[in-house]
């Protein structure tokens, strides 16, 4: 029989199923044993060297970590969302977003002043005003205002709708 005595039953209850019950909580890392999961428990943590001793290592920077799910996690640090339209990186595809709607006015559309296209973005319209409305990809200007035009039924159109001044020539 066991000399302890204890004050309140609660604490002899504790005591009794710590140290006086048969059933045994085995350790999974080595062969001890012990009578309660709370003394299983507190013996684990001399293992715990063993966990942080495996160690994972991310491929991409000399990180490591003690879990697959960390690294797992951390990698996905590594993947690169690039805008579209001006090739910049960003760490999240919300970052992304907000940049396109920030700085390229994605989702403002805008109309070409020449050829009445509509546009997702400024940028785009910037774009488009280069590559289709420039001498230096061919086409017809106005020669009443100055406007650059793709085709000559376009340049025509522009000039009877704003400038009426009957038959023109190219």
């Amino acid at each position: 029989m066991c000399p302890m005595t204890f004050k309140r039953k609660k604490l002899l209850k504790l005591h009794s199923s710590t140290y006086h019950i048969a059933k045994t909580y085995k350790c999974q890392m080595c062969p001890k044993s012990y009578k309660s999961q709370y003394l299983l428990k507190a013996h684990s943590t001399c293992h715990e060297f063993h966990k942080i001793a495996k160690t994972y290592k991310c491929q991409m920077c000399p990180k490591t970590y003690r879990s697959q799910y960390l690294l797992k996690a951390h990698s996905a640090t590594h993947e690169v969302f690039r805008c579209e339209i001006c090739n910049d990186p960003f760490r999240t595809n919300f970052n992304l977003m907000k940049h396109r709607i920030d700085i390229h006015k994605i989702g403002c559309s805008v109309k070409c002043p020449i050829c009445n296209i509509e546009l997702e973005s400024s940028t785009l319209l910037t774009a488009h005003m280069k590559s289709l409305h420039s001498e230096k990809h061919g086409g017809f200007r106005c020669a009443v205002c100055k406007i650059f035009f793709v085709g000559v039924l376009t340049l025509m159109r522009h000039k009877e709708r704003y400038h009426r001044r009957g038959k023109f020539t190219v």
